[in-house]
Parts: C-alpha cells; sequence; structure tokens
C-alpha cells in the first residue's frame, strides 16, 4: 500500500563491533522515500530472525530487544494514524518521536519550589525576606491542598484548570479560616509563578 508506512529492522553487517555485534537498525519508509536509524542496540547476526524481523529466542536481553521492537511498532501505528493525511507525514519527525528521550513533566508544587530556590537567592539584593517568606506559605497552602483535597503528592501542570483555582481559594478560606484579602493574596502569588 503506497499511503502506509513500511517498518523495517535490519542488521549492519559491515559496522560489527569487537564481539561480533552488529547494530540492529530501523528503517522506515513512506512513498518511496526512508529514512535509517541505529536503535542503540547491538546483536549477534545468528540470533536474528529476518523473516520475523525479532531475535530469536525470549530470555534476558533477547526478550528485551523484541520488547523494545514491539513498542516501537505500536508507536509508529500510533503517530501514523495521528496524521490528517499523507500529505502531512514527515518521516524524519516521526523517527524523532520514536527515540525520543522523555523528560519529566513539569509539576505544580516543583514548579513553586523551583520559583522559591531562585527568590532565596535574590533575598538581600533585591527582594525583601517578607516577599520570600510570603511565598513559603504560599507553598505550604497549596502542598496541604493538594494532598489534603486531592489526595496527591503534586499535580501536573498541564492538569490545572479553573477549578482547581476556585476550588483552591474555597480550601484556604475554609480549611485554614483565611479571611478574602489573605486568600487572594495567596490566589494572587500562584497566578505570578504560574505565569
Amino acid at each position: 500500500m503506497a499511503n502506509s508506512i513500511k517498518v523495517l529492522f535490519w542488521l549492519r553487517k559491515n559496522k560489527a563491533n569487537k564481539e561480533g555485534l552488529v547494530p540492529l537498525q530501523i528503517r522506515i519508509t513512506f512513498q518511496g522515500v526512508r529514512v535509517d536509524k541505529a536503535t542503540g542496540h547491538y546483536v549477534h547476526p545468528l540470533q536474528w530472525n529476518s523473516q520475523k524481523q525479532r531475535l530469536k529466542g525470549s530470555k534476558g536481553v533477547t526478550d528485551d530487544i523484541n520488547k523494545m521492537l514491539d513498542d516501537l511498532m505500536a508507536k509508529i501505528s500510533v503517530v501514523s494514524r495521528g496524521e490528517d493525511n499523507s500529505s502531512n507525514i514527515h518521516l524524519p519527525s516521526i523517527m524523532e518521536q520514536l527515540f525520543a528521550t522523555s523528560t519529566e513533566e513539569p509539576t505544580l508544587l516543583g514548579l513553586i519550589n523551583e520559583h522559591n530556590i531562585k527568590l532565596k537567592e535574590r533575598v538581600g539584593k533585591d527582594v525583601a525576606f517578607s516577599t520570600y517568606e510570603k511565598y513559603i506559605f504560599t507553598y505550604k497552602k497549596v502542598k496541604a491542598f493538594v494532598e489534603q483535597s486531592l489526595g496527591k503528592k503534586d499535580i501536573l501542570l498541564r492538569n490545572l484548570n479553573m477549578k482547581f483555582i476556585m476550588d483552591f481559594d474555597h480550601f484556604i478560606r475554609v480549611h485554614d479560616n483565611n479571611q478574602h484579602n489573605t486568600a487572594v493574596k495567596y490566589c494572587i502569588n500562584l497566578k505570578r509563578i504560574i505565569n
């Protein structure tokens, strides 16, 4: 089928290392265009089943590599389904997505803590200690809200929404008996950090 991505796993036999192991490569092809990339794994040529495009056996490293190959196939399927039409398919971008290193998603408490660490370094220069202290209190209030109301240790930044802010405001007014102005100040501090 001309409009589907073809995947091939193959061994680059001319690049054998001292132990006789060769790089395991992936090739994706679409409408006559192909992109190759090393998977980062070296295998023994006698272990490779070129028809099944998998390693023979099912123990230890062999099983791990075969699982990695299955995962790559699943990712390609998901990525290619996510493209609107064949004109949007860009093989180098797909390859980048396949091998992108996972980065830790930013969390709210992590962000506030990072903000406070940087703010502490500025105390005595262009920030008063009382300013730094109010952000420490904000951190404690948000942490208590996340743990007690949401039952979590932290929350991903991408999960923040208006309801979170409204629930936080309600929490500090009801649970901590904060007056209107105090509650508003905590919400403003939180907004400044997030912005």
